[in-house]
């Protein structure tokens, strides 16, 4: 990688990495979920519908921009989708199982991430603060 990213690149990059590998309730739309959704079960498609394709599309996006050249946006794509397909052929409670003491670490660390980048202005987003 040629330039450096900004704190808010770096941000966007982590939460929608975080979101498809670890968001499996963003991948997995379980039958019984959608038995007990009934007549919501239209809003229930839509919301995993544009969680998973828009994860899938912003990640191809920013990794055709951060590697030019590697891949094109279409095996982007198919790359995020094919590792999407992986994970979530472990099963929703392994899935959990493996990424819940991953979550409880990592939770914490993204919200001080996050707030120190909404709150960047009153320090100056000053790098010592960051590190």
């Amino acid at each position: 990688m040629k330039e450096k990213l900004t704190p808010r690149q770096l941000t966007l990059i982590g939460s929608m990495l975080f979101g498809l590998f670890f968001g499996a309730g963003n991948l997995i739309f379980p039958l019984i979920l959608g038995a007990k959704a009934g007549q919501n079960l239209p809003a229930a498609l839509l919301g995993l519908l544009i969680t998973a394709v828009g994860l899938v599309i912003s990640c191809a996006g920013t990794f055709e921009t951060m590697f030019p050249g590697k891949l094109s946006y279409p095996r982007w794509a198919m790359v995020f989708s094919g590792a999407s397909l992986l994970i979530s052929n472990f099963g929703l409670s392994r899935i959990i199982e493996f990424s819940a003491p991953l979550l409880y670490f990592l939770y914490p660390l993204a919200i001080v991430l996050i707030l120190l980048g909404l709150l960047g202005r009153f320090f100056s987003h000053a790098r010592p603060v960051y590190q």
